[in-house]
């Protein structure tokens, strides 16, 4: 952990095995006094999550070792009540837990391809999915079914960001591509605004749940 003001580090966690820029995860709670952060075992035989009290530096709990893969996305619920997570290459379902004690909850089975990107709307209600099948999946928090598949993207979709209500989507894949999807047309096939094809890999990076940084070639 990093103090940015004074720009010294703080703590130090055990963090996953560096083999890999893009598998491991960290997030913090709401109210930032929790930290969630994967464990990766050498050689991808399994996973672990682990809950940190940053004020105490005590873990709070860590989960079973999980798959025979390695955790590449995490994505803690406004409420702080549920922590989503999804795994590399081998296990493409999106697992639910309980943010407070790590008890796994539910299973979310739909993508055919790893899980690159989790993403809960501000309000809380829908949970947004993006994957190398270059889909992009909408499930709805209070029950946890699918309610939308999302297709348009022609690349591995790597980056979200979703508006409060989680309405209006922003995705970029790993060839540049960028679109814009309205999620409550419903009725009008996959409603989305191609803003930009293909321009580069690793242009796009997500500041917040509603804004998407832009980079220069």
């Amino acid at each position: 952990m990093v103090n940015v003001p004074s720009g010294t580090i703080e703590n130090r966690y055990p963090t996953l095995c560096p083999v890999s820029w893009w598998l491991g995860a960290a997030r913090l709670s709401p109210d930032a006094g929790r930290l969630y952060l994967s464990r990766t075992e050498p050689s991808f035989t399994g996973y672990r999550i682990q809950c940190f009290d940053l004020e105490t530096d005590h873990e709070l709990w860590r989960t079973d070792l999980q798959a025979d893969d390695a955790l590449g996305a995490l994505a803690v619920s406004p409420d702080g009540r549920v922590l989503a997570s999804a795994s590399g290459y081998r296990d493409l379902s999106i697992r639910i837990w309980d943010a407070s004690t790590g008890r796994f909850l539910r299973q979310l089975d739909g993508h055919n391809a790893r899980i690159c990107a989790l993403q809960f709307s501000e309000d809380g209600r829908q949970l947004v999915s993006a994957s190398g099948d270059q889909t992009l999946r909408v499930w709805d928090k209070e029950v946890w079914t699918e309610n939308r598949v999302l297709h348009g993207h022609n690349s591995p979709v790597y980056a979200l960001a979703a508006s409060q209500s989680g309405g209006l989507l922003a995705s970029t894949a790993m060839n540049g591509g960028l679109m814009l999807w309205n999620t409550e047309q419903k009725n009008s096939g996959n409603a989305y605004i191609q803003l930009l094809k293909g321009t580069g890999n690793d242009r796009f990076v997500p500041l917040d749940q509603s804004r998407l940084l832009m980079l220069p070639q």
